[in-house]
């Protein structure tokens, strides 16, 4: 079923379908960028595609405040086992971390 939301962009797709898309600015901050939630049994997969492609890959669990209001209501009990796929560059060195080594 096309319910249309197949080719929209993944902030504009994320508020279509109640996940909010503001970003964890201390992740964001060290090169990450979020690319989307996988059930557990796909992570791996996205993992190895990723790296493949030369990411890094990072992954963590959801907090509640990251789900809009139309997920609010199962987000708790049905995405708990979800996990985001972040990647980013291999060998990305964070402007902290330049700053450091100065």
């Amino acid at each position: 079923m096309n319910d249309g939301t197949d080719s929209l962009p993944l902030d504009v797709l994320s508020s279509e379908v109640g996940l909010s898309t503001a970003a964890d600015a201390d992740v964001v901050a060290e090169g990450w960028v979020r690319r989307h939630f996988a059930e557990p049994s796909r992570v791996e997969e996205s993992i190895e595609l990723y790296e493949s492609m030369g990411f890094e890959v990072h992954t963590r669990k959801p907090d509640a405040s990251e789900f809009g209001a139309r997920c609010q209501g199962c987000a708790s009990t049905g995405c708990e086992s979800y996990l985001i796929v972040y990647t980013r560059p291999r060998g990305f060195v964070s402007p902290a971390a330049r700053n450091e080594s100065v």
